[in-house]
């Protein structure tokens, strides 16, 4: 890693156009973030590697915007493969790793139509409770502890970092073992996994709301889901929901049925990250 400054950033005149919906916690700040970031690379011939450009994403939300996220969302975006699931671990130096996702599977968005605001939400609190529970344990972060470690310290904790902390440890678990069932083709484990993370948001992290729960609980049931669960920083927003392919169009059909005219679908599916297209 590491990088060069270049030669300054000419004056741009830019304009903003987007499918996303607002508020629905599917990382579009850190999508402005990098597609500005890789404009001003390359107008200023800065030499940056895609790893510390996300890096300086994070920086700018963190110190300008006031919001005190991670990395995953701008790593994610400025380093995504087409058709390829990311395995994302933030300890330093932070690295990825891909997989592929299931021949004949499509991602379909689930949006319960209420936004939500990171900044104002209770996202900031959430983070202080996870360091101040890492603090009591005496380890840098919590990914340095082990389920059950924590389960051993259970009582050092009062009952709400507890929760949380069992939320953080359980999470990193379930996402090795999600990326594990990936790359062994165990389709029949995403599923289960899908539905205990979103059970672990709802109820150990606080951070889900009616709306998702509902959204989340119709798409489980409906046909062709694979596995489903809300996704972004919580509080509104959307669920996420892996769906097979030849089934997509009855599953978004009974979801908008289930869940009310508020709702809206969409499939999507991972592709390359940000980058600059040059016109001729």
């Amino acid at each position: 890693m590491g990088w060069v400054l270049g030669t300054g950033v000419p004056n741009v005149d830019a304009f903003i156009a987007s499918d996303i919906p607002t508020g629905s916690g599917l990382s579009s700040s850190a999508a402005v973030e990098m597609a500005f970031g890789n404009l001003f690379r390359l107008l200023s011939h800065a030499k940056i590697e895609d790893l510390d450009l996300a890096l300086l994403g994070q920086l700018c939300e963190n110190q300008f915007v006031g919001v005190p996220c991670g990395m995953m969302d701008q790593i994610a975006v400025q380093m995504g493969r087409s058709g390829q699931a990311m395995l994302i671990d933030t300890m330093q130096p932070p690295w990825v790793e891909y997989a592929s996702l299931p021949f004949g599977v499509k991602m379909v968005v689930c949006n319960t139509g209420i936004q939500h605001q990171l900044g104002d939400s209770g996202y900031p609190l959430r983070r202080r409770q996870s360091e101040d529970a890492a603090m009591i344990l005496g380890v840098g972060t919590l990914r340095e502890c082990s389920v059950a470690e924590l389960m051993e310290r259970q009582d050092d904790l009062p009952e709400v970092l507890f929760r949380r902390a069992k939320h953080c440890v359980t999470e990193i678990e379930r996402t090795l073992q999600f990326y594990d069932a990936l790359k062994n083709g165990e389709t029949d484990k995403l599923g289960p996994l899908m539905a205990a993370s979103h059970t672990s948001l709802r109820d150990d992290y606080d951070v889900s709301c009616p709306e998702l729960d509902k959204m989340a609980e119709i798409a489980q049931k409906a046909p062709g889901c694979l596995g489903a669960r809300m996704t972004g920083g919580g509080f509104g927003g959307a669920c996420i929901a892996l769906v097979h392919e030849k089934q997509t169009e009855e599953f978004i059909e009974v979801c908008r049925r289930e869940y009310g005219s508020q709702g809206n679908f969409f499939e999507c599916k991972p592709v390359d990250g940000a980058c600059v297209i040059e016109l001729n």
